[in-house]
């Protein structure tokens, strides 16, 4: 083989593995938007203080580990156990409490997007204001996700709440 032709074969061969990498690279990013989305519409339905669970971000039997007592909630409807026991809309005395505590999700910066798939892994920093006794507090959490995509688009199928810190506000 002459010189020419090796540094031609060489030059063709490195062409098409950055090509090969680079189709992977694109392919390998997550659709961040998208498994977005799920996040979004529960964040919405929960500052709106809204009793209608929000069914177009979970899956049936979305799997919840939450820092209040039960900790865990699986199985069939399990998510919209949590979900009425999160908002207090499982008991009209406690609901009318949620109210006025005026509790706000804000969704926060991304810390880990993985997307092989149908499945997807999030995790973001929030922050949830509240008031109690008189007082506003603030407390930042990690919300740890799973996502499968469904016909209808993402989602949660299994999630977890990782409280941070609790303080008051100034």
């Amino acid at each position: 083989m002459r010189q020419t032709d090796r540094f031609l074969l060489i030059a063709l061969t490195s062409m098409a593995l950055t090509s090969f990498c680079a189709d992977r690279a694109a392919a390998a990013e997550p659709d961040t938007a998208s498994l977005l989305q799920p996040l979004q519409v529960f964040a919405a339905a929960y500052n709106r203080a809204d009793c209608t669970f929000p069914a177009d971000a979970y899956t049936d039997d979305a799997t919840t580990i939450d820092e209040f007592a039960p900790f865990s909630w699986q199985g069939p409807r399990a998510a919209r156990t949590w979900y009425a026991a999160t908002t207090s809309c499982d008991k009209e005395s406690d609901y009318q409490q949620f109210l006025a505590e005026h509790q706000v999700l804000t969704l926060g910066a991304l810390a880990t997007v993985r997307q092989e798939g149908n499945h997807a892994f999030v995790v973001i920093a929030t922050k949830l204001t509240f008031q109690a006794k008189g007082r506003t507090y603030l407390q930042h959490l990690y919300w740890t996700v799973s996502e499968i995509q469904a016909a209808q688009g993402w989602r949660i199928d299994a999630q977890g709440w990782a409280l941070v810190d609790e303080a008051p506000m100034k």
